[in-house]
């Protein structure tokens, strides 16, 4: 469940060799440093069920408003990179992210198991949100009908948000998969458990006939294995020096 009214959402990959530092960093430091700017609201983490998947983790970060994704204070910790984001993002691998806004949401709570869903147009394709939403709503009904399911949510995809350049992009491997893209929307479906992924899967890829030149670039399935949000670091607050300490 999306609990606030913007979510900047994030897939990726790791290098193979750098899987358990990349944990640490981003559970010790770099998820607790971004609940701690102005009006975030919390992060979630989720890692792939299947471990040939790509992309294997998934991180949404939610916000108060869209604009706080291109806020002085979010673009300064983009610009400063600490000595431990340094040395962890050139091990990134096919790095997506982008903020959406909330169109729809049915339901109630957080389930163990996300799986979520791109929706974008390449190229000369003429889709938009716009054109695509009735359709978009009627699944969420349908998805949210499904066992099983706590929450479904639809945002509407805002690029330009994230339209930057920063310091700490420049350290990660540049994805050639996203030349020509454009994020329209994206789907989140809580489930309770791992088997009920199965048909919400089912039903989204199902949606690829209808959306015309649109198409699905990804749906796949994520284990929530990290949460923290913003009452988080104000009872603890986030003590850069004593983090650094610990990734060395």
């Amino acid at each position: 469940m999306i609990t606030a009214d913007a979510v900047l959402s994030i897939w990726h990959d790791i290098e193979p060799s750098a899987q358990d530092a990349y944990l640490e960093w981003h559970t010790l430091e770099h998820m607790p440093e971004r609940a701690s700017i102005d009006g975030f609201v919390r992060g979630r983490r989720g890692v792939a069920l299947d471990p040939a998947q790509s992309p294997k983790y998934l991180t949404l970060y939610e916000a108060r408003e869209a604009e706080i994704f291109r806020s002085t204070q979010y673009l300064e910790r983009l610009d400063n990179p600490t000595p431990w984001t340094q040395r962890i993002q050139p091990s990134f691998q096919n790095f997506v992210r982008y903020a959406n806004v909330p169109a729809l949401q049915k339901g109630f709570g957080d389930g163990a198991f996300v799986t979520t869903a791109r929706i974008e147009a390449v190229g000369d394709a003429t889709a938009t949100f716009a054109q695509l939403e009735a359709r978009l709503r009627a699944l969420v009904d349908e998805l949210g009908e499904l066992p099983k399911v706590s929450s479904v949510f639809l945002g509407e995809s805002r690029d330009e948000i994230t339209d930057y350049k920063t310091e700490e992009a420049e350290l990660r491997p540049v994805n050639p998969e996203l030349d020509g893209v454009r994020h329209l929307a994206v789907i989140f479906v809580d489930t309770l458990t791992a088997d009920a992924a199965g048909p919400v899967r089912e039903k989204i890829e199902a949606l690829a006939a209808e959306l015309g030149d649109a198409r699905i670039g990804h749906c796949s399935t994520f284990l929530v294995d990290y949460m923290v949000d913003e009452t988080h670091v104000t009872r603890t607050p986030f003590d850069a020096d004593a983090i650094e300490r610990r990734s060395k």
